[in-house]
């Protein structure tokens, strides 16, 4: 039975552990929480400046004998960044963006206020080295913005530096408008201080970057999540994390697998509670499904982030991704037992009108469970599909549209969109799984290591004897390449149908529970 989830804590990836682009993207994620009322207070604090500046500059200019001319750039100037700022703070106001484009917006208008502010600088400023004394307003622009908008200490530094060449370069654009040439001496004592406040502006967003880290950590910490308390983080990967976990009232352990939908999305109110609902809907599918083979559902929710959660039972064992990895391919005998659990599980599915749409190695567990050796079990039956889908599509366990799936295991027929998933593309990712445990490779592996989905498409694929260098057994094989046969049609009418074919080969036989224990028992489990 699912139990009613509670509201989780939002727990983020640890920086110094994941891919560098994940890392930023989850700073970003933690800097921006106030980006929104930030962006808004800045182009506030601009707006009132620049309105302000736009009535000195009627009276100002004419006061300090400047030409008419420049009373006119200068007022024309304050307006137009009046406006940009009364823009800007609209945005911030009514719009919610991913929190990388508010960033954007905000470095942005920064930089345009910069050089509005230059060009009043230049417009008003010292004439030669003796008429100079000081640091330009522009510096109090640069330091201050890394601490009103957040971003990564590489953006503040190119913001900043954009911000400082703003004053040599309005500079320059007065020298070709008629302005007098300062000396050198005085232009270095006038410009530098903004490329040393550019230094300041990337220390500041360094430090808070790292506060930011310290935050996400913090979050973390916080091990209570819904009915289970969490105990360590398993492993992760670009869509989520996996952690083990405790149940606080059953004496039960389980892994608990967050998905993170993409920015985008987890921007948009309306797209996350849709994803939520198809989330549940599939959670609930999948949760009445009682086959021994496949993963049992315990518990799903969502965030008040938009991050999805289910937890499921507790495996000790390997997925066939790693076990293939490890040990190397495996005898026949152990195959046809693993494959035949496999059809267990997906005929099911089938029968309930599921479909998997993502049968490959690492969605296969082979696991040791109590005095049971060899079982296997079938994990994520649409629910990863289901946190980023964006369309339901009919035959589609999770509804997802155009490519899914992952190369080397994805069925022909999806590759480019000719048809929906269906249980007929499950039995190519079987025949996949099948190929890679006879060989240790993949069907059509490119030349760059990556797959050869036009291969897939279009080539019939070496037999596994032919891969291996050595014959094995003539049913088998011909049963494996069924399964990879271009057209749905020419594949196993079903799971089942695939089982029984399995089982009147009768070589699983040949690997009993004794063989089970003993290779269990070598590998340390």
């Amino acid at each position: 039975m699912i139990e009613p989830p509670q509201a989780p804590t939002v727990l983020l990836a640890n920086p110094s552990a994941q891919p560098a682009v994940e890392t930023r993207l989850e700073l970003l994620d933690v800097l921006a929480t106030t980006a929104h009322a930030r962006l808004r207070a800045l182009a506030l604090i601009g707006l009132v400046t620049f309105a302000s500046g736009s009535l000195l500059a009627l009276t100002l200019p004419a006061l300090l004998g400047r030409p008419p001319w420049e009373q006119a750039v200068m007022a024309g100037m304050c307006a137009f960044l009046s406006l940009v700022s009364l823009a800007t703070w609209m945005f911030a106001k009514r719009a919610r963006p991913a929190a990388t484009t508010i960033i954007t917006v905000g470095l942005a208008y920064v930089v345009i206020a910069a050089l509005a502010m230059a060009l009043t600088e230049v417009a008003i400023g010292p004439r030669a080295a003796a008429d100079y004394d000081g640091v330009p307003g522009l510096c109090i622009w640069i330091v201050l913005f890394p601490l009103i908008i957040p971003c990564l200490p590489g953006q503040a530094l190119v913001a900043a530096l954009l911000c400082a060449a703003m004053l040599p370069i309005s500079y320059q654009v007065f020298v070709w408008l008629g302005r007098e040439p300062s000396d050198t001496a005085s232009l270095i004592r006038w410009f530098a201080p903004g490329f040393f406040c550019a230094g300041v502006a990337w220390a500041a967003a360094w430090v808070f970057g790292r506060l930011a880290g310290d935050v996400a950590r913090s979050r973390r910490e916080v091990r209570e999540l819904g009915a289970y308390r969490l105990i360590e983080r398993l492993g992760q990967g670009g869509m989520g994390e996996v952690w083990l976990a405790h149940h606080r009232l059953l004496p039960r352990q389980a892994a608990l697998k967050f998905v993170r939908p993409s920015e985008d999305q987890r921007s948009d109110p309306a797209m996350v509670q849709d994803l939520a609902r198809r989330f549940e809907r599939e959670a609930k599918a999948i949760a009445m499904l009682r086959s021994p083979n496949t993963i049992q559902l315990y518990d799903f929710g969502l965030s008040p982030d938009g991050d999805l959660f289910y937890a499921m039972e507790l495996l000790d064992g390997y997925d066939l991704e790693t076990l293939i990895t490890r040990f190397g391919p495996l005898p026949e005998a152990r195959v046809c037992r693993i494959l035949e659990q496999v059809c267990l599980s997906l005929g099911e599915a089938h029968r309930a009108g599921l479909v998997h749409r993502d049968v490959k190695p690492g969605n296969i567990m082979l696991c040791h469970l109590g005095e049971e050796p060899d079982v296997v079990k079938v994990l994520d039956f649409g629910l990863v599909g289901a946190a980023h889908a964006a369309a339901p599509v009919l035959g589609s366990a999770h509804g997802a549209t155009g490519f899914a799936g992952t190369p080397g295991y994805i069925a022909p027929e999806l590759i480019f969109g000719k048809a929906t998933a269906a249980p007929a593309s499950d039995l190519y990712g079987v025949g996949a799984v099948a190929y890679w445990l006879l060989t240790g490779t993949t069907v059509f592996p490119g030349a760059d290591g990556n797959e050869d989905l036009v291969a897939h498409s279009m080539d019939a694929p070496q037999s596994p004897s032919q891969r291996l260098g050595r014959p094995i057994d003539a049913r088998l094989e011909a049963l494996v390449l069924s399964c990879l046969a271009k057209r749905p049609q020419d594949r196993p009418s079903s799971a089942m149908v695939l089982r029984d074919r399995l089982r009147q080969l009768g070589l699983a036989q040949g690997w009993d529970d004794l063989q089970a224990r003993g290779w269990w028992e070598m590998a340390g489990k």
